[in-house]
């Protein structure tokens, strides 16, 4: 900008030097400009502000070195908004997220999973053949104790891909039915269980209240009949 009274040209930015006259006083007719470059007003340039913004977020605030706070008091009420909503409210919200994130994967059953694949790893690529034959070390069958709700738990997740497995366990059928686990497929049936078993019993009572009338109308025609014999 070509304009003396213009607050962003970076001629009016750039730093003045005046002379002082022999009796002190400063001399207002001669002034001395330093040649103002690219850096002296990065908001001049779009894509030189681009970057200022940047350096805010990274703490650098030079580039608002130029301009002074008290003669622009809206760029100070805009500075103390984008700093307190990106630096103070943007960067709380995204370490409580990150918190959140790391609460849900730092549990023991992780922390296990990632313990045996190691373990895996060591017995596969690690040890000799005479090692993994032998029984002491590797029997073919293990068994341990685990309360029913820690299955339920496990089951739970394995069904709803909630883990992570190189190899997914079997988990059969009676197994399933030991540890009663309820499923919305369960539900739907014993939904429909209760129905059918609803309307076999309507149906039954239907059976004997027709049966009942039929032998209630047997009666009356017999008493009837006896009447009209007595007449």
């Amino acid at each position: 900008s070509n304009s003396i009274n213009d607050d962003n040209d970076p001629r009016n930015l750039a730093t003045k030097y005046k002379f002082v006259n022999p009796d002190g006083t400063i001399s207002n007719t001669t002034t001395i400009i330093q040649d103002p470059d690219s850096n002296t007003n990065l908001f001049n340039w779009f894509p030189t502000s681009l970057l200022a913004v940047y350096n805010l977020l990274t703490g650098d605030s030079g580039s608002l070195s130029p301009f002074t706070y008290r003669e622009n008091p809206i760029m100070t009420i805009l500075l103390v908004t984008f700093t307190f909503f990106t630096v103070i409210y943007l960067m709380n919200l995204f370490i409580g997220l990150l918190n959140l994130a790391i609460d849900d994967y730092n549990k023991e059953e992780e922390y296990l999973l990632q313990k045996a694949q190691i373990i895996m790893e060591i017995e596969l690529f690690y040890m000799l053949p005479w090692q993994r034959n032998k029984k002491e070390w590797f029997p073919d069958w293990i068994y341990y104790d685990i309360p029913v709700t820690e299955i339920r738990k496990l089951i739970n997740a394995i069904d709803n891909e909630q883990t992570v497995f190189t190899y997914p366990p079997i988990i059969s059928k009676r197994l399933r039915e030991l540890v009663v686990l309820t499923t919305n497929d369960n539900k739907k049936q014993t939904k429909e269980e209760l129905t059918r078993e609803l309307k076999e019993k309507m149906n039954k009572i239907e059976q004997k209240m027709e049966e009942k009338m039929d032998k209630i109308e047997q009666k009356m025609e017999s008493i009837m009949k006896s009447l009209s014999k007595i007449k």
